[in-house]
């Protein structure tokens, strides 16, 4: 049986709606599907962002811990920079004075050892000054001791003889005076040409007692001759002591070493006897 025209008609609209619908739906999946993807994209993209945010600020404040680190840096450079040029003003202030020092060190060295060497001048000025009023005192008392002797009453002048290995006497080497209980005054001369005679020898004098057959008498110390004269190379000795000179009856010398012996220690090699009467009134 055939259908009725409106029932067609009714049937077209309907079959339209339900395309819609499906087409509605389809778009609708569609775009969910879609809004679903760009859901996913947006949060791929905040977590990106997040973690880019993240980065920024962390990197800002490693960046502003770094301007910290680079202000301390910086302000630690500029105050050794200020340290390094007050301690390079130090240094050549040193520097200026030590060369200031060092020009009036040698300027002192060299003044001191002027003045040495001028000192040393007059060091040998007085010592010879010295020696010329000691000579002169010498000689003075020399005189005087001489005039002392001529005017002597008891005056016994001997000759002083040098004696060889066999005692046998050669020619005098000088002269003894003895003034009887008072003085004795031994003159000598050129000890120091003598044979192995040393700087450092003395030429001591000695007195000596007659003593019985079978005795031997200690020799008395005298005194040590010194140079009396050295243009006439004329040595002297002088003893005081009236007890002593009393207890012996001649005097010898011998070679020391420097400063004397407390007893003899060479052979005598001059020699003078005094136990006899006074010869010169």
């Amino acid at each position: 049986m055939a259908s009725k025209p409106d029932e067609r008609l009714q049937k077209q609209p309907d079959e339209q709606s339900t395309a819609l619908q499906e087409a509605q739906v389809r778009r609708i999946v569609e775009l969910e599907r879609q809004s679903s993807e760009k859901q996913q994209e947006l949060d791929k993209f905040r977590s990106a962002l997040r973690v880019l945010e993240d980065r920024s600020n962390d990197l800002t404040i490693v960046n502003s811990q770094a301007e910290g680190r680079l202000q301390a840096v910086s302000q630690q450079r500029d105050a050794l920079n200020a340290q390094l040029q007050t301690e390079a003003q130090a240094f050549e202030g040193d520097r200026a004075e030590l060369t200031k020092l060092r020009t009036e060190r040698d300027e002192t060295l060299l003044r001191t050892a002027s003045v040495e060497a001028r000192n040393k001048e007059l060091d040998i000025e007085n010592r010879e000054q010295e020696r010329r009023l000691k000579d002169a005192e010498q000689y003075l008392n020399s005189d005087r001791d001489i005039r002392e002797l001529m005017g002597a009453r008891k005056l016994y002048i001997a000759d002083v003889f040098d004696v060889d290995g066999s005692s046998r006497t050669q020619k005098p080497f000088g002269r003894v005076f003895y003034t009887q209980g008072k003085s004795l005054i031994f003159y000598a001369f050129d000890l120091d040409r003598q044979t192995k005679i040393l700087n450092a020898s003395s030429f001591q004098v000695w007195g000596q007692r007659e003593a019985p057959a079978g005795e031997q008498a200690l020799p008395m110390n005298l005194g040590i001759l010194y140079m009396d004269s050295e243009a006439n190379r004329r040595w002297v000795m002088r003893f005081d002591d009236p007890k002593q000179l009393a207890e012996i009856d001649a005097v010898f010398v011998t070679v020391e070493p420097h400063g004397g012996s407390q007893k003899p220690t060479s052979k005598p090699f001059l020699y003078a006897l005094l136990r006899n009467e006074a010869n010169h009134p």
